[in-house]
């Protein structure tokens, strides 16, 4: 198994740098791409994640939401699954009064959720369709991201374009936003101080609000239009040019 991990790693790397040109969904992996060499500048192109067309340009709220906070993800290590109950419970510890929606973690997850915390299991979803999710977003108030990696976080935007404000670590589209004014940047070693944060931002909704306003208009740009318009120009350039 680990020999087929690292030919598979290997061939990994002859692709990347072998092919016609390079595209990846954000500024993270184009940072990592640049890094590795596997291609030149006219021959990298990142372009963001699209959304769904009727999630842009939504009527959001002018006024903050009632404090909630939003988990949607996997139930494994690299998206935070280790730290969500720790972070629950001393949260809990502060503010018991604050809703928690956690959504998409399966049925283990619900069932370590139920299990090892006091939380309201109400909002505990192993899984839930895209209407569903629409709902459960525009009710959280803060997004929590614990991802180790991500490519993009799709969730993330997703989320940032019901007006919720993102609290996540600096990987994939959270690379390239502006920390503080479009969201705020954690450290996934440290889940005192991230649950110290989200206590902190629930007390103070206008301050949180603004940032989730920041990050609704930062996700607007990502149309699928205008992704397939620049996907289409680097091709074309790609065949000119051979």
């Amino acid at each position: 198994r680990r020999i087929a991990g690292m030919l598979e790693s290997r061939l990994d790397e002859v692709g990347f740098r072998c092919a016609s040109g390079l595209t990846v969904v954000s500024s993270f992996d184009e940072a990592f791409a640049r890094k590795c060499g596997y291609k030149d500048s006219n021959k990298l192109l990142s372009i963001e994640n699209p959304l769904p067309d009727q999630w842009l340009n939504r009527a959001c709220d002018n006024k903050p939401k009632t404090p909630v906070i939003g988990f949607v993800g996997s139930w494994i290590p690299r998206k935070g699954s280790e730290l969500v109950i720790e972070i629950i419970n001393l949260v809990y510890q502060d503010r018991p009064d604050i809703k928690w929606i956690i959504a998409g973690i399966g049925p283990e997850g619900k069932k370590q959720i139920a299990d090892h915390t006091a939380i309201d299991t109400g909002d505990v979803y192993e899984s839930v369709g895209k209407k569903k999710l629409e709902e459960l977003y525009s009710r959280m108030s803060l997004l929590l991201c614990l991802s180790s990696y991500e490519s993009f976080g799709l969730v993330c935007a997703e989320a940032m374009s019901f007006g919720c404000t993102l609290i996540a670590t600096s990987v994939g589209f959270m690379y390239g936003l502006k920390d503080g004014r479009e969201y705020v940047a954690i450290d996934r070693q440290k889940p005192d101080g991230i649950a110290d944060l989200l206590v902190s931002l629930a007390g103070k909704p206008g301050v949180s609000w603004n940032i989730a306003r920041n990050g609704y208009k930062r996700v607007q740009s990502l149309q699928w239009s205008v992704a397939a318009e620049r996907l289409e120009s680097f091709y074309m350039s790609l065949i000119v040019e051979r």
